[in-house]
């Protein structure tokens, strides 16, 4: 169970070498909160990736109800990143509910490139929960 002020910290990693890539990762609101926009999602959000542009935001995806549940990451770059971590996230635990297992989260990878552009279509994400 999860206590006050407690964190669940996920990590998203990617399964092929990439530059650039686009992904969502889908979250469960009954254990976790992601809470804030603009600055201080991005100290929520920290990139394992360097040497591009990246982004976050946290929108609504799931079910239309106007409950943020899922992230958005972005990162573009013209050089090739080795296959692994991309990018963290800290998430508040709620108080009272079980620690939720990396099975609760759902990464998708929306789009991935190689430095030339071309589109890696199986390119694949995973997550891990600490």
């Amino acid at each position: 169970m999860c206590g006050s002020g407690e964190t669940v910290v996920v990590t998203a990693a990617l399964d092929k070498a990439f530059a650039a890539f686009a992904m969502t990762l889908a979250y469960p609101t009954d254990a976790v909160n992601l809470p804030g926009s603009g600055q201080s999602l991005g100290n929520r959000v920290v990139f394992d990736v360097s040497g591009g542009l990246n982004t976050a935001s946290d929108d609504d995806d799931i079910g239309g109800d106007g409950v943020d549940d899922t992230l958005h990451a972005s990162f573009v770059s013209n050089v090739e990143n080795p296959p692994g971590s991309v990018f963290t996230v800290t998430f508040d635990c709620i108080p009272g509910q079980s620690r939720p297992a990396a099975g609760a989260f759902t990464c998708t990878v929306v789009s991935a490139s190689t430095p030339d552009a071309e589109t890696i279509p199986d390119e694949v994400c995973t997550v891990s929960v600490q």
